[in-house]
């Protein structure tokens, strides 16, 4: 009889305590509590990464001219000389894109490069003299 009492509790409560139950006290309904300065965790995030591209702006056109340095040496091994072209590849893209991603430049129309070159085929019978 007591294996049978034993059952009739287990039966009321839930079999996993720890899932989400409808209606349960601990549910903390709040919400999250705002930060001490009043800033979102995405502008605390933002002026971090900001600070640390400060901090490494300086160094870059120090990796570059390492970069060329490496590139135009005839003792640096092959490997070490395609990864600094490479890295000079890049940059010079970077550089390029954020220089003609104004606004400016996506309203412009250019202009055609590529000229019409191939000869001409035609079918025309030209009429001679004789004709």
């Amino acid at each position: 009889m007591q294996e049978a009492t034993v059952k009739e509790e287990q039966t009321d409560k839930p079999e996993k305590p720890w899932l989400f139950q409808k209606g349960d006290e601990r549910i903390y309904k709040a919400g999250r509590s705002p930060s001490k300065d009043g800033r979102t965790k995405r502008e605390i995030y933002d002026a971090e990464v900001i600070s640390a591209l400060r901090k490494v702006k300086s160094h870059v056109s120090n990796a570059i001219m390492t970069a060329a340095r490496i590139c135009n040496n005839e003792a640096s091994k092959d490997s070490d000389r395609l990864n600094a072209a490479k890295l000079l590849i890049s940059e010079y893209r970077t550089l390029l894109d954020a220089g003609y991603d104004s606004d400016d430049a996506k309203e412009t129309k250019g202009t055609e490069v590529q000229q019409q070159s191939a000869p001409v085929f035609s079918l025309t019978m030209v009429k001679t003299e004789e004709q």
